[in-house]
């Protein structure tokens, strides 16, 4: 009998490493020709009946096949309880259920699962139980690092994290398993743990350019902000594949994948100074010195992950997308947040081969935390607690109405300044992402809930005559165009942060300024320039002593240019000290103007002022200011101004009294300067001055043309344009020159004030 027993295990030992090989074979085959013409490798017995069952097993997978897959895991279940196949079965059975969960196959119960299991969860069991039989079994460890790599950071379950301690009890455990486990550990919150893991794993011979950002993540969890950034820009020094993937996912969150194309098209030599403008361009937008928005977005990445992880998103893969019963209801108020809800339904960034690619890894808070940072104000729901319900002339079903209360159990707005504007973005429970938090991004808050609108009344004011319209509705659902212009543009909203990744800091107490930008000169002949103008309210602001008696308003400014094209940045820091008698009064402003020598071009500028506190003051971002540069016809922006009370300005044309505050009174005249280039001395050229109303159905506005005749290369042209015939509100002032066949045409804002 001991002869017999040593024969025999000594016969599974000589057979193994050949089933080994032949199998590795068929997970190459991509086509069921190609699996039958992998060759049956010597075995018998039961070791056959294992390798026809797997060889069917890959058939059916590439054939989809689905009862012939179930016939042979039926035929694998039965092999697992044989001691002298080891861990084969168990093995064969999960790599067939991780296939599954790839393809995204129906869960049914099938030989080899239990009941409630997914794909995923019957694949890791079987490996569990695999590993038990024999942790040292190759091929089974070789797939674990394969999956458990690709799952990136997502939460390990139980088994996975048995399969990995078993795993780790060698005396050199695999570079990848220690990349892994240090990713588990950061998620435990033990970042220092991690990073002794990730050094490790490089010093066995880990993939060095993956290993980079994931330590520049834990560094700057652990506040090592100069370790975070030297990390993160080692991993492109050299890019491997794999670390390739790594950034990109990383990238993912912020870009649409429409904007990953652009990633994905740059050649591995040049994504280094791709990365670098990417950074730069934000830095800028953000009024940031070099570095800071990098930092920012590991910062959020460490937040998002600890803070807004989706809870158990292995049992809410089966969701195609959000629910939300409630939208349409709002019949009288048009349009819809279909637009939005397609998005949302979007997969998250994921690596390659990652068979959890379903689950969601953070909820939908995570991924704006990500896109747009730390809100600058919360409002947080009552719900079904307030104890309120509006009425409804067609009420929904019962079943419906209820799943709508239910959702808003647990509800959240963000507020962020987004593309130049407030913007208000909701969230509440839903099925797919789970109801014991505001889990998921909604287009516009329900109408049963007047309560809910008027918390947020503190955020936005349109929210505080909605809400009381609302209330005071009588319980019916009469046409109310101030609660559907809040939902429209809460719809806009909720597109424009699911869109966009935003740089604007953090200002919980805005002051409200009033900044203004325009291009003018010509980079040329070195004369372009970019001018700022601002106008502070007093309110708010601190004075400090000065050494006579007057008071000094000290304000911080940093303006920064950056151009794209030519990767270049230009920024100004600076102190400005306004002295005065007495203390600013309501409604008084503190104003003045910047300009910073720009080459031509179209250029980004972000100002940000502040005194001493970085939670107050003021940010504005123009997106693009363009600067004439080149010998052909060039109409630079149009300056705007204010007689007798406005800040004087030094133009080709002498003192220009700038209107800081940007608005112009009903009856009042808005002073216009703008500089005309490329016609020749004497040649006459035509001049059209227009107002159109913002407002498309609007036939308010004013057009002026005439002809004129140029002085030189450079005309700086003043005139004075009489508001008397419009009425208040938003307007498009545009200047248009024609000369010689040719036109150029620049537009900017104009804003008609009924208060004087």
């Amino acid at each position: 009998m001991l002869i017999g027993g040593f024969v025999c295990f000594a016969q599974l030992i000589v057979a193994t490493p050949r089933l080994d090989a032949a199998y590795e074979r068929l997970q190459q085959a991509t086509t069921p020709s190609a699996v039958a013409s992998v060759p049956t490798p010597p075995v018998q017995g039961p070791e056959l009946v294992l390798w026809q069952a797997v060889r069917e097993l890959r058939t059916s997978q590439l054939s989809n096949d689905r009862p012939t897959l179930e016939r042979n895991l039926f035929t694998l279940s039965r092999l697992t309880g044989r001691a002298d196949l080891g861990a084969w079965p168990n093995f064969a059975l999960a790599r067939a259920f991780a296939e599954l969960a790839k393809a995204r196959a129906p869960v049914l119960l099938s030989e080899g699962s239990l009941e409630g299991e997914s794909h995923e969860e019957s694949a890791w069991r079987n490996l569990r139980d695999a590993f038990r039989k024999d942790p040292e079994f190759d091929p089974a460890r070789r797939f674990v690092l394969e999956v458990a790599v690709a799952s990136g950071d997502r939460l390990m379950r139980r088994n996975q994290v048995e399969i990995l301690g078993r795993m780790l009890n060698r005396d050199r455990p695999e570079a990848d398993l220690l990349l892994v486990w240090g990713r588990h550990l950061r998620a435990e919150g033990q970042n220092d743990s991690a990073l002794a893991a990730f050094d490790h794993s490089a010093e066995l011979g880990g993939d060095l350019s993956r290993i980079a950002l994931e330590r520049a993540r834990s560094l700057s969890a652990i506040g090592d902000s100069t370790g975070a950034t030297r990390a993160y820009w080692a991993g492109f020094s050299p890019l491997t594949p794999a670390g390739r993937a790594l950034y990109r996912q990383d990238f993912g969150w912020m870009l649409d994948p429409d904007s990953l194309q652009t990633f994905d098209s740059i050649p591995d030599g040049r994504l280094l100074a791709w990365v670098h403008r990417f950074w730069a361009e934000r830095d800028a937008a953000a009024a940031a010195r070099p570095g800071s928005r990098l930092l920012e977005q590991l910062r959020r990445w460490n937040v998002a992950l600890g803070q807004y992880r989706a809870l158990d998103p292995w049992r809410r893969a089966q969701f195609a997308r959000v629910e939300f019963g409630f939208e349409g209801l709002d019949l009288p108020c048009p349009g819809s947040g279909t637009s939005l809800y397609e998005l949302l339904a979007r997969a998250q960034p994921t690596l390659p081969g990652d068979i959890r690619a379903r689950e969601s890894l953070l909820d939908h808070r995570g991924v704006i935390y990500l896109r747009h940072g730390e809100p600058a104000g919360k409002a947080v729901g009552m719900g079904p607690l307030s104890g309120v319900s509006v009425g409804q002339q067609e009420p929904p079903p019962p079943f419906l109405r209820q799943r709508i209360a239910r959702s808003m159990e647990q509800n959240e707005s963000w507020l962020y300044w987004i593309d130049g504007r407030w913007r208000l973005i909701h969230f509440r429970g839903s099925q797919a992402l789970g109801y014991m938090a505001p889990t998921t991004m909604t287009s516009f808050l329900p109408v049963d809930f007047p309560e809910d609108w008027a918390l947020r009344a503190r955020l936005l004011p349109e929210y505080a005559g909605a809400a009381v319209r609302m209330s005071l509705s009588g319980g019916t659902k009469a046409t109310d165009y101030r609660r559907c212009d809040v939902i429209a543009q809460s719809r806009e909203d909720a597109l424009v942060g699911a869109r966009t990744d935003s740089d604007s800091p953090l200002i919980t107490t805005p002051w409200n300024a009033v900044v203004q930008t325009f291009g003018v000169g010509d980079g040329g002949d070195g004369s372009g320039r970019v001018l700022v103008t601002f106008a502070i309210p007093g309110r708010g602001l601190h004075a400090d002593a000065g050494p006579e008696g007057q008071l000094v308003y000290p304000i911080t400014f940093r303006l920064v240019a950056y151009n794209r094209m030519l990767d270049s940045t230009i920024a100004i820091d600076t102190v400005r000290r306004f002295m005065r008698h007495d203390s600013l009064k309501a409604g008084e402003h503190l104003a003045g103007w910047f300009e910073l020598p720009v080459m031509g071009g179209d250029w980004q500028v972000a100002v940000r002022a502040k005194q001493s506190n970085d939670s107050a003051g003021a940010y504005a971002l123009a997106k693009r200011v363009t600067v004439s540069g080149g010998n052909g016809l060039a109409l630079s922006d149009i300056v705007t101004g204010i007689a007798d009370v406005g800040t004087p300005w030094n133009s080709l044309a002498g003192l220009f009294a700038l209107n800081t505050l940007g608005a112009w009174p009903v009856g009042g005249t808005v002073e216009l300067y703008y500089e005309v280039r490329g016609i020749p001395p004497r040649e006459s050229y035509r001049s059209i001055v227009e107002v159109r109303s913002s407002d498309p159905k609007s036939m308010e506005g004013i057009r002026i043309q005439g002809t004129e005749r140029s002085s030189g290369a450079v005309n700086g042209v003043r005139k004075s344009l009489a508001l008397a015939r419009l009425k208040p509100g938003s307007y498009r002032l545009i200047v248009t020159i024609e000369s010689a066949g040719r036109r150029v045409q620049r537009e900017r804002p104009l804003l008609v004030s009924a208060r004087h």
